[in-house]
C-alpha cells in the first residue's frame, strides 16, 4: 500500500511541475534590432508543493518572424507582482506589488523606466483607499494615452471605528486638538457593522472606487461621480484621456456572488473629467455588460452583454458602440443551437439538428472577457476566444459585416488569444494530453497563418487518446436532443483492463473543453480512463442547452451522465464497467451523489468535493441564493423593502 501511495505522489509531483500560462504581452520595442525580430513577455503560474502555494514567474522570448529563430530567457519570479502595465510607448512600466508584513497585506505602486525605478509609493501609508483589486472581475491597471496618469481599482476607504467604552487619555478630554491636520475621528460603536461583499473569492470587496495616479504631480486621487449604489471596475481611458469608461455593478437591493456569474445587473458607463456620469449600455433592459474595449483609432467601443437573469452563465452578445454618434448595435448575437461560420451572426438562431461536420459550426460566445489588446490594425476586425462544444476556439470578428472566421490552430486542442499588436498574434495552446504552450504568428491580409511555437512542454502523454463524443440524449419530446463528452484513455489496452473515473463538471452552467487539466492528467497517468461530461445545461453548445436544465436538475443531468457512462462502457472494450468510480465537485458533487443513489449498483466508489446537495439550504446560507430558485425552475426576485405580502407573512 505504501509503495502504491508513493507512486501516486510521484505522479502528482511530476504533473505539478507543468506551469500554466496566465498572460502574454508583445513588446513594441524589442531587445533585438534585427528585422522581423520581436520580444514577448509571458506570465506563468506553477504549483509549489513544498511551499503549499503557487509560484508566479515571467519569461522573456525573442523570436524572428522571418527566420523563426527564437531564444527563451531564464524565468524570473514575480510572485508578489499582482498587476503590471506598460505605457503606450513603453517608456514606463508600472507594477503593483503586494507584500505580507506581520500577516498584514501592504501594497506598493512602482514606476520604472528603462534603467531604474523612479517612483515607489507605499499606498497603505497614504490612507486614501483600502486594498487594491487585482481580481478578474473588477481589476484594472491602465496607463493614459499620453502616459502621465495610471488607473486602478481599490476598496473604498472605510471610516475608522472604535467601541463606545474605549478609554481615552485624560489630557484629550480636557484639551482636544484644534489643529486642521488632526486625525480622522473614529465612529463610535461601528466596529462590527456588517458590510456586504461580493462573495466567494471576492471576500472583503464591498465598495470599489477608481483611483488615479498622476505621475507629473506625484498625486493619488479617487475619482468622484459614480452613484453610490454602483461598484465600478474594468476601467479604460477614453481616447482623448478626458474620462474613463468602465463597468458598474448594481449593489441594491443586495449583492450576490459575482465570480463566474455573468448574470448580475451591470452597465458600461462613461465618467468624464468633470465627474459627469452616464450609462452607455442599455439601461431600459435588465442587462449584464462587461469587458469594454476601444479600437486603436478610438472610434469604436465594443463590449459583451447578456440578460441579467436566469443561469449564472449563458451565451453573450458582442455589441459595438460608435463613440461619436453614441449609437450601438449587435455584432454577434446569442445563438440558440449553432450557426454556420460565414453567415451573419447578428440575427441567426441556428438549427436544432446536430451538424454532421461540427468544424464549421459556431455555438455562440461564452467568454468572460475580451483580450486587453484584441484589435487588428484595420480597426475593423478583432480577435477573441470562446468555448465551442469540445474546444476553446479563437475567431476573427468583422464588426462591419457582422461575420466571423475561425483562427486555425496547428494542433488539436484549445487555442486562446493572449495579445494582439501590429497584426501579430500571441496565443496559448493546450489539450488534455498537452500542457500549455505559446504560439506566435503575424496575420496576413489573406489570414494566412504560419505559427511559430515559442515553448513546448516535454510530457509523457503519447500513450493516450482524446475522443470527442456526441451522445444522443434519452429524451422525451425535449428541445435539446444531444450533448457532448470527452474521453481520455489509453491508445491500446487489453479488454476490461482499465478502470473508469466519471467526472461531471460543476456550475452547472459551465463546460469542459479539450484543454490541459491536472486532475484528468493525474487520473490518466494513474491508470484510469477519464470521462468528462458536458450534460445538457452546459455552456458552449448553444443557448438552448443552457436554458434546458433549470427545472430539471437531479433528473435530466443525472440521466445524461448515466447515458454517457453507458456509452463508454459499450464503446470501449478496454474499460471495465465493474471498476467505475465517480468524482465531482460543487454541482458535479451534486451529480455524483445523485448517480450513486439512483444507480447504487453501478459504481464502486464516490469522491465528492463541496457538493451542492442541499439546494434549499443554498437559498438561505449561500452568496448565490438565486441559484436555488433558478435551477429548480423559478424566477429569482429580490425585494426593495420589507415584504408586506400577507400570504408570505403567514408562512
Amino acid at each position: 500500500m505504501a509503495a502504491e501511495i508513493d507512486k501516486f505522489v510521484n505522479i502528482y509531483r511530476t504533473l505539478a511541475q507543468f506551469p500554466s500560462i496566465s498572460s502574454g504581452y508583445i513588446l513594441k520595442n524589442g531587445i533585438s534590432s534585427l528585422k522581423d525580430s520581436i520580444t514577448i513577455l509571458s506570465s506563468w503560474t506553477q504549483r509549489n508543493l513544498e511551499r503549499t502555494k503557487n509560484t508566479k514567474f515571467q519569461q522573456t522570448h525573442v523570436v524572428n518572424l522571418g527566420t523563426k529563430d527564437k531564444t527563451n530567457m531564464i524565468p524570473t519570479d514575480t510572485s508578489n507582482e499582482v498587476l503590471f502595465a506598460f505605457s503606450k510607448s513603453e517608456k514606463y512600466r508600472a507594477v503593483m506589488r503586494e507584500v505580507q508584513i506581520n500577516e498584514v497585506k501592504k501594497f506598493h505602486l512602482e514606476i520604472w523606466n528603462h534603467y531604474n525605478i523612479i517612483k515607489n509609493i507605499s499606498l497603505d501609508t497614504l490612507e486614501i483607499h483600502g486594498d487594491v483589486y487585482s481580481d478578474v472581475e473588477f481589476g484594472s491597471f491602465v496607463w493614459s494615452n499620453n502616459e502621465d496618469k495610471l488607473l486602478y481599482i481599490a476598496e473604498e476607504k472605510v471610516p475608522k471605528a472604535e467601541p463606545f467604552y474605549k478609554p481615552k487619555p485624560h489630557s484629550q478630554d480636557i484639551a482636544p486638538s484644534t489643529s486642521d491636520s488632526s486625525p480622522e475621528k473614529p465612529i463610535k460603536g461601528a466596529e462590527y457593522v456588517y458590510r456586504q461583499d461580493w462573495g466567494d473569492q471576492l471576500h472583503g470587496k464591498c465598495q470599489s472606487v477608481i483611483v488615479c495616479y498622476d505621475l507629473t504631480k506625484d498625486l493619488l486621487s479617487v475619482l468622484t461621480g459614480i452613484p453610490s449604489d454602483l461598484c465600478p471596475g474594468q476601467v479604460v481611458w477614453t481616447p482623448d484621456d478626458d474620462g474613463v469608461v468602465g463597468v458598474a455593478w448594481k449593489t441594491t437591493p443586495r449583492k450576490l456572488g459575482l465570480i463566474f456569474c455573468t448574470c448580475r445587473l451591470s452597465y458600461v458607463f462613461h465618467l468624464n473629467r468633470a465627474g459627469e456620469f452616464r450609462i452607455l449600455s442599455s439601461d431600459s433592459e435588465q442587462l449584464s455588460a462587461r469587458s469594454p474595449r476601444f479600437s486603436p483609432d478610438g472610434k469604436t467601443l465594443v463590449w459583451l452583454e447578456r440578460g441579467a437573469e436566469g443561469p449564472h452563465h449563458a451565451c453573450m452578445r458582442l455589441v459595438k458602440y460608435d463613440w461619436s454618434s453614441g449609437k450601438s448595435s449587435t455584432v454577434v448575437d446569442t445563438v440558440e443551437f449553432g450557426v454556420k461560420i460565414g453567415e451573419p451572426t447578428c440575427e441567426s438562431t441556428g438549427s436544432q439538428e446536430r451538424a454532421e461536420d461540427e468544424s464549421n459550426i459556431f455555438y455562440g460566445l461564452y467568454n468572460l472577457s475580451l483580450p486587453r489588446r484584441c484589435w487588428l490594425n484595420d480597426n475593423q476586425r478583432l480577435l477573441l476566444s470562446t468555448g465551442q462544444r469540445f474546444e476553446t476556439k479563437s475567431y476573427v470578428v468583422d464588426i462591419e459585416s457582422n461575420t466571423l472566421s475561425e483562427l486555425q490552430s496547428p494542433y488539436r486542442g484549445s487555442l486562446t488569444v493572449l495579445d494582439v499588436y501590429n497584426d501579430i498574434l500571441l496565443c496559448a495552446h493546450s489539450s488534455l494530453v498537452e500542457p500549455s504552450s505559446l504560439l506566435v504568428t503575424r496575420l496576413s491580409p489573406t489570414q494566412h497563418i504560419n505559427w511559430i511555437p515559442l515553448t513546448l512542454c516535454q510530457n509523457d502523454f503519447n500513450q493516450f487518446n482524446v475522443d470527442y463524443l456526441n451522445i444522443d440524449a434519452d429524451y422525451k419530446n425535449e428541445t435539446v436532443k444531444s450533448f457532448s463528452a470527452l474521453f481520455l484513455g489509453p491508445k491500446s489496452a487489453q479488454a476490461k483492463s482499465t478502470p473508469l473515473v466519471i467526472i461531471p463538471h460543476g456550475g452547472p452552467h459551465s463546460a469542459y473543453s479539450n484543454a490541459y487539466s491536472l486532475g484528468a492528467a493525474f487520473f490518466a497517468q494513474a491508470g484510469y480512463a477519464v470521462l468528462l461530461i458536458n450534460y445538457r445545461g452546459s455552456t458552449c453548445s448553444g443557448e438552448a442547452s443552457v436554458r434546458f436544465l433549470p427545472g430539471k436538475v437531479g433528473d435530466a443531468d443525472v440521466r445524461d451522465c448515466m447515458r454517457a457512462t453507458q456509452h463508454v462502457w459499450d464503446a470501449y472494450a478496454s474499460v471495465d464497467p465493474a471498476r467505475s468510480v465517480l468524482f465531482g465537485g460543487s454541482h458535479g458533487g451534486f451529480l455524483v451523489t445523485h448517480l450513486s443513489g439512483q444507480y447504487p449498483t453501478s459504481f464502486r466508489a464516490v469522491s465528492t468535493r463541496n457538493p451542492g446537495t442541499d439546494i434549499l439550504a443554498k437559498a438561505f446560507t449561500s452568496d448565490i441564493s438565486d441559484k436555488a430558485a433558478v435551477e429548480v425552475g423559478f424566477d429569482y426576485e429580490t425585494l426593495d423593502g420589507p415584504n408586506t405580502d400577507p400570504d408570505t407573512l403567514t408562512l
